[in-house]
């Protein structure tokens, strides 16, 4: 019902040049129950599927930009079966842990870059976004306006696609299980 909801309401707000409005009144209706800022968004409430929609909608194409050639990499034949695993108790006997921690390493490394570099592809839509939470956060939590863009940014829109890319659309064919793993521990 709320997913059904925030499908309708988004395109009207945003067809009617409205979707700040609706994005600032949504966010502080979760904002002014909230205890903390660590708890926002992380439920079902209808700001939160309204977020996730304009996540969707307006910022699918920028995630295949972004990560598509990265994800694509990790299919060539010198990485293919490279491992990530840092848990030595889950580490394979040929594998070597400090080997895998780099590997890990230069993969967050290549996300984190990637998410940098692309501040001037970053859509319009999805800063309004940001713009309206970061406002209606610090309204009330003063300091946490910035850590719950953050936080918002990467669980609800990036890890999600970095963890199941295949699920998403950004890469035609299913990660290997070490592949899964390692970008499963990198948006850890």
């Amino acid at each position: 019902y709320l997913d059904d909801l925030a499908r309708v309401l988004v395109p009207i707000f945003d067809a009617k040049h409205l979707l700040p409005q609706l994005l600032t009144q949504m966010f502080m209706k979760e904002v002014d129950v909230a205890d903390c800022y660590q708890i926002l968004f992380r439920g079902n409430s209808l700001a939160s599927k309204i977020m996730s929609f304009c996540f969707k909608v307006y910022g699918a194409s920028y995630l295949v930009q972004l990560f598509q050639p990265l994800l694509m990499n990790l299919f060539s034949p010198e990485n293919i079966f490279k491992s990530y695993e840092v848990d030595p108790s889950r580490v394979e006997s040929v594998e070597n842990v400090d080997e895998n921690r780099q590997n890990l390493l230069q993969l967050t490394q290549s996300v984190i870059d990637s998410i940098v570099n692309s501040t001037k592809i970053f859509p319009l839509h999805l800063r309004i976004v940001c713009h309206c939470l970061y406002h209606v956060v610090s309204h009330r939590f003063p300091q946490s306006g910035f850590q719950a863009v953050g936080t918002v940014i990467f669980l609800r829109f990036i890890n999600p696609v970095l963890v199941s890319p295949h699920e998403h659309g950004l890469v035609d064919m299913e990660p290997t299980p070490k592949m899964k793993r390692g970008l499963t521990l990198m948006c850890k």
